[in-house]
């Protein structure tokens, strides 16, 4: 933390040894190493919710956390995690409150177009970004999209109406004490200023792995937020060392919600909230050796890359308007490699890579999943499932840990091929949740 103060003392001729103050010896505090994961977005209905932020906002879905009671999407680069719930919430106009402010080429259109498809605007007029206009999300969340005054913003993809899609401008935190805010963002949790202390009612700050944030000081009420239980919009902090991470948030007298760490798959948190209520996350991976999937046992099954030549080919599926595609190449080496490729709407919204490997203890299936751009949705590495057993033209591959899913089917009847993904639920009972896809062989 860089220091921007520094004093000048004046000593008079006459003034006595005694009347000096002692120097401080206590260390001052260090701010926190962490950087932005996510925008955490709490919602009590997530079907809702995806639709609202893909359909609206120019999110886009990445991955299957459902069973973990979140949803993941992408905004150009900026994740959001949509959690789950009880509530809806009502801000106050003049309430504390996180927001995400969305840039667009022209607002008249994409607040019109919002419009007629039912949202609710509750302002309008304009901020250090240019014109705005905020809007509610189903759950109640605020937000707003803004139009710069100069050109637009770079790298708006089209809509499917001709419009640019948004794309996160920064996060806006409203709060009514600019100096008590900017103590605690900055001191606390390590953002860097990137405007002066008296720029006034709004400052820049900006935050590693983020775009920029705003703080506003145009609240005069706490924020409304209930944690787990009203919906919300705060942020997901990464750090290496969750435990000392809270310590250094006690230490600060930061509000801490939750005693002890929580965990969702494989991603460790703790709440905490601001001085005004707005609740984020601190999160770290939980990469310790019983959540590494371990290599699959000797006993499991005894199979060779031959035995699995069946499922080579190119197989093609539609389901409504989408297509789908999975392509095997033949074994060669030590490697079965392959791809697929789903289509909505015209356009590929998902890929995967994948990869069948034999090691010390059998045969193990691997597979990535890509957006567009080829942004991976996994952070950390493919999934792996072993093959837990061969029949014929059966394989089954387990994954040792996770639920969702929690195996994968491949079955072949002539010239089709039947995947089946099977997720445990949460009373441990699997393949009560279950997507199965039927793939014709392209001739």
């Amino acid at each position: 933390m860089k220091s921007i103060g520094c004093f000048v003392a004046v000593l008079a001729v006459l003034m006595t040894a005694s009347a000096m103050a002692q120097p401080d010896s206590t260390p001052p505090r260090q701010p926190l190493d962490v950087r932005l994961h996510a925008v955490r977005i709490g919602v009590n209905d997530l079907d809702a919710a995806v639709v609202f932020y893909t359909r609206h906002l120019g999110c886009e879905k990445v991955g299957n956390f459902r069973a973990l009671g979140f949803e993941m999407l992408d905004n150009q680069g900026v994740s959001f995690v949509l959690t789950q719930t009880k509530a809806s919430v009502t801000v106050p106009a003049d309430g504390c409150h996180t927001r995400v402010n969305f840039e667009v080429e022209d607002l008249d259109a994409h607040v019109a177009g919002m419009k007629a498809a039912g949202v609710e605007f509750v302002d309008a007029g304009t901020n250090e970004a240019g014109r705005c206009a905020t809007f509610l999300d189903p759950a109640g969340n605020r937000h707003s999209l803004n139009q710069s005054e100069e050109t637009a913003a770079p790298a708006i993809q089209e809509n499917a109406v001709g419009l640019g899609s948004p794309r996160v401008r920064n996060l806006a935190i409203s709060v009514p004490s600019m100096k008590q805010a900017a103590d605690f963002y900055h001191d606390v949790l390590g953002f860097e200023k990137l405007t002066r202390d008296d720029a006034g009612p709004v400052a820049a700050f900006k935050q590693k792995g983020s775009a920029s944030f705003i703080l506003s000081e145009e609240a005069k009420q706490t924020a409304p937020y209930i944690y787990a239980m009203t919906a919300h919009v705060g942020f997901a902090l990464e750090t290496s060392d969750l435990a000392a991470s809270v310590e250094q948030l006690k230490s600060h007298g930061v509000t801490v919600l939750h005693d002890t760490p929580q965990q969702s798959g494989n991603v460790m948190f703790v709440g905490f909230s601001d001085p005004f209520g707005n609740m984020h996350e601190l999160i770290q991976y939980d990469r310790s050796p019983e959540r590494t999937p371990p290599p699959p046992s000797p006993n499991v099954v005894t199979a060779t890359l031959k035995d699995l030549e069946w499922m080579s080919g190119r197989w093609v599926c539609r389901q409504g308007d989408d297509q789908l595609e999975e392509t095997w190449a033949p074994p060669l080496g030590d490697t079965a490699l392959g791809m697929f490729r789903w289509v909505r709407e015209g356009k590929t919204w998902m890929y995967e890579m994948m990869t069948i490997e034999p090691e010390a203890g059998g045969l193990v299936f691997r597979l990535r999943h890509f957006g567009r751009q080829l942004k991976p949705w996994e952070k950390d590495g493919p999934l792996t499932y072993p093959l837990k057993s061969l029949t014929g033209t059966e394989a089954v591959f387990e994954h040792p840990t996770e639920s969702d899913p929690k195996r994968f089917i491949y079955r072949r009847q002539g010239d089709r091929l039947f995947v089946r993904l099977e997720a445990e639920d949460v009373g441990g009972e699997a393949g009560t949740k279950a997507d199965e896809f039927q793939f014709d062989l392209a001739k």
